[in-house]
């Protein structure tokens, strides 16, 4: 094996527009993300028309660097349109990643390089019987197998899978299986890890964040959302003292219109999280927020509730119990 690189590579991912690949490489980036590794993820589309290519790279750098390197470590040559040109992209001493289901000659590969062919679609004819299922599982299969090459945590993996997936329970168990068909298939074929390896950190912190949906955002734009959503709250309560809290839509209706739900909720729960703001069921109020009369309203109300008492079943009217409380 040569000399490994830790936390410092690109990999390229050659896809088929329309392929359902898209979501399986967002998870594959995600992943080493939650492993505290910063990433730079970036879709190149040549045309957004299904059937022609489209690629998705990653640059994982643990020193920060998230711009275009050049050059591509790891292949995953899953386009035979793009195949030549895909290939020309490795650096020397870098891997091609195919599916090997249907074998080639070795006039197609390069000798300087490194080929890890995994049959995708043999597996997936033998595990899937319906022709979409197929298509879908062999994305997350690649990805699977792919965790197992660069060491990558199977069980950030999972848990990406769970999140992507909520609300779609019947989908969660088969999109694990094939991540599982995938890693196993490659621990038993390969020597894992190859030289190209994630290893976890924490340089990532709360530069990067993730939404319940999966939508990953800056940290510094969060942290300013949920400075607007103080301030709302504040101007809220000075003008409406004698309410509880601001109701929850309403406060999300003070946010730009471009502010996704989902990142409104995750600063929500943030501040909540922090003891800044308290959530009932449907309002939000500052923790330091009570409802509490001025000295003069007190008086009224004392007044008011005397007046009350001593009048028994005789209750006054409302223009009289306010002549006589003053």
């Amino acid at each position: 094996m040569s000399q490994p690189k830790i936390n410092d590579f690109v990999i390229k991912f050659a896809n088929v527009n329309g392929s359902g690949s898209a979501s399986a490489n967002q998870l594959f980036a995600k992943a080493i993300l939650r492993m505290g590794v910063p990433v730079g993820p970036r879709n190149i589309f040549p045309s957004n028309i299904q059937g022609l290519p489209t690629w998705y790279e990653v640059r994982v750098s643990e020193a920060g660097y998230l711009g275009a390197r050049g050059g591509v470590d790891l292949m995953v040559a899953m386009n035979p349109q793009t195949w030549d040109k895909d290939l020309l992209g490795i650096e020397p001493g870098g891997y091609l990643f195919y599916d090997s289901t249907k074998a080639l000659p070795p006039s197609r590969f390069r000798e300087d390089i490194n080929v890890i062919g995994v049959p995708l679609t043999e597996l997936c004819n033998r595990e899937y019987s319906d022709p979409r299922q197929r298509q879908l599982f062999r994305n997350m299969v690649y990805v699977g197998a792919l965790g197992a090459l660069l060491a990558i945590d199977i069980a950030e993996m999972e848990k990406l899978i769970r999140e992507q997936f909520s609300g779609k329970d019947s989908l969660i168990a088969p999109n694990i299986q094939a991540l599982h068909l995938g890693h196993a298939y490659a621990s038993e074929h390969f020597e894992c890890p190859i030289s190209l390896q994630v290893r976890r950190c924490d340089q990532v912190g709360e530069r990067i964040l993730t939404t319940h949906g999966g939508r990953l955002v800056a940290g510094d734009a969060v942290n300013a959302l949920e400075q607007e959503l103080l301030a709302a709250l504040d101007a809220y309560h000075a003008s409406e003292p004698l309410r509880p809290g601001m109701p929850t839509g309403t406060l999300r209706g003070r946010l730009p219109a471009n502010v996704p739900a989902e990142v409104c909720e995750l600063a929500i729960e943030r501040l909540a999280a922090a003891g800044a703001i308290a959530i009932a069921a449907d309002h939000v109020r500052a923790t330091g927020h009570t409802v509490a009369l001025d000295p003069q309203s007190e008086a009224l109300a004392g007044r008011i509730v005397e007046r009350l008492a001593s009048a028994g079943l005789e209750a006054p009217s409302l223009r009289e119990l306010m002549r006589k409380a003053g």
